[in-house]
């Protein structure tokens, strides 16, 4: 009987061994076995998993001069897609650090990021803007309030 429960002779059930498969791959080999599959899940659950992701991603804020407007971006490329904003040439942006507690908007999930567009303003009117453009883009909408 192969690679079953083996009893030394003459040393009785306290000697019983069993041999696992993976007894014969080395301890290094285990290891780097089994850190492998980790990043390979942890990869897989931060890239097809949108709301995890979300919460460790890197994250930017920028605000519209004048109101009580912002637009916050989380997603990897977070301070690209600030950089590269464009309201138009009437409209003023400015960086805005961390994310204001102000009432939410409405959140869109474009292109592996969340944008989120809060409004503290008696008519929420620019909020309102920045959500219609955000709505026109294909993505699919999280939220809206």
């Amino acid at each position: 009987m192969t690679g079953g429960p083996t009893i030394a002779p003459g040393k009785g059930w306290a000697s019983l061994s069993v041999k696992s498969p993976l007894s014969r791959v080395s301890f290094r080999g285990q290891i780097f076995a089994t850190s492998f599959i980790g990043v390979v899940l942890a990869g897989a659950i931060l890239y097809f998993d949108d709301d995890v992701a979300t919460a460790i991603r890197p994250s930017c804020t920028v605000g519209v001069a004048g109101t009580a407007a912002t637009l916050t971006v989380r997603g990897w490329q977070s301070g690209k897609v600030c950089d590269a904003l464009d309201l138009g040439s009437t409209i003023s942006l400015y960086r805005v650090s961390g994310e204001l507690r102000t009432a939410t908007i409405c959140e869109y999930r474009i292109d592996h990021a969340r944008y989120i567009v809060k409004d503290e303003g008696t008519l929420k009117l620019v909020g309102n803007i920045i959500c219609a453009s955000l709505r026109a883009k294909p993505g699919s909408p999280v939220q809206t309030y």
